[in-house]
């Protein structure tokens, strides 16, 4: 069963610094509840599209991969190990709101474990706030002159 979620926020920070968070993911380390660790860089730079991160405890977790990056406006990644999934991708567009960036993160995942819809769902809504929450602490750790 695919299960699909979208979640939509706004960071108070310029699109391109909320852009590079989310996309060298590695930064969001320190604020999530679950280590962050890129572990192959991508094609192009660390963080580019090829780029592997792993995000669990204990060797535990999963393996993501960039897989299409626009600048400064949408990445999108995919479970690549670490998740009992058929497919798992995630795409998150970044566009300016007047208090910051407008964020909306949407994720497809087909389990392959059978998960009831309403179950799943909720499991991917609290995984994206999760990662907006990080994000807004991370910003508020930021120094504003790296902000502009």
């Amino acid at each position: 069963m695919l299960a699909t979620t979208t979640v939509e926020t706004v960071l108070p920070a310029p699109r391109d610094v909320v852009y590079k968070l989310f996309r060298e993911r590695d930064g969001l380390d320190s604020v999530l509840p679950v280590r962050v660790s890129l572990v192959r860089p991508g094609a192009d730079s660390p963080s580019g599209v090829g780029a592997r991160y792993h995000l669990g405890l204990a060797g535990l977790g999963p393996t993501e991969e960039t897989i299409e990056l626009v600048p400064g406006r949408k990445m999108v990644y995919q479970v690549v190990a670490g998740l009992p999934v058929r497919r798992h991708v995630g795409t998150i567009t970044f566009a300016d709101a007047p208090s910051g960036t407008q964020v909306v993160y949407r994720i497809e995942s087909e389990p392959r474990l059978r998960v009831p819809g309403p179950v799943l769902k909720l499991v991917l809504d609290r995984l994206i706030t999760t990662m907006f929450d990080g994000a807004r602490k991370a910003l508020a750790n930021t120094p504003v002159a790296e902000q502009h």
